[in-house]
């Protein structure tokens, strides 16, 4: 919990609202758990304010839900979790073709770097492994994303930003599962510096769609 702690440097709702958040990322607070903003002010030791400020704010994102007069955090449904995939897939399939077209040579190094960032923390045994690999992870989606050169496509995923790495937090809870996604990665780069944008959005969509199988049949248990 330590970790968890407000410091000076930047506003309470700002360091509030990001505590708060990785606290749910980090199961900290479970799914389904009301949210108190008086505890977490004791905790923080900060007033009710900024603190009511940062709920309302991971509510728009949709990490927290309004339930009366209380929040709660996100509970993931099968139903949801597909829903939020099919845009994923409609928005990333787009992203990956543009990039291809639009992505130069530096820019696809970059990617290739980020690849070889996650092969190193696969093969060590790091203690937070599965911390690193998830933000490598959003790193590579972002970069596409990015190089993409489509802003508007750009705000659409930033929307879902949140719940996608929520998602992730469970995605990539097992090593093994991250074996496949890394090669899948691998896979989607090499045919992005082809040039070949069939093959490389083709195997977006099939990486895309992987996670929701492994994430729905997770949800399952």
């Amino acid at each position: 919990m330590n970790k968890f702690i407000i410091k000076k440097e930047k506003s309470y709702y700002e360091q509030a609202y990001e505590s708060i958040k990785q606290m749910i990322f980090n199961k900290v607070f479970e799914s389904g758990e009301n949210i108190s903003d008086t505890k977490l002010s004791e905790q923080f030791n900060i007033s009710r304010s900024p603190i009511r400020e940062a709920l309302r704010s991971l509510e728009k994102e949709g990490l927290l839900i309004k339930d009366g007069k209380r929040f709660k955090v996100y509970e993931p449904t099968k139903e949801d979790v597909a829903e939020l995939f099919e845009c994923r897939e409609a928005l990333e399939f787009m992203a990956v073709r543009l990039a291809v077209e639009r992505a130069n040579d530096d820019e696809l190094s970059e990617l290739e770097m980020v690849l070889k960032k996650a092969e190193n923390v696969l093969e060590k045994t790091d203690p937070d492994w599965d911390e690193n690999i998830i933000l490598i992870n959003t790193q590579f989606h972002d970069l596409i994303l990015k190089y993409s050169k489509n802003t508007r496509i750009q705000n659409q995923l930033n929307t879902l930003n949140s719940l996608i790495y929520f998602y992730r937090t469970i995605n990539l809870s097992e090593k093994n599962r991250c074996d496949e996604i890394h090669a899948q990665h691998v896979e989607i780069l090499e045919f992005m510096k082809r040039r070949d944008i069939k093959k490389a959005s083709e195997s977006m969509l099939k990486h895309i769609e992987d996670d929701l199988s492994h994430i729905q049949k997770l949800i399952d248990k």
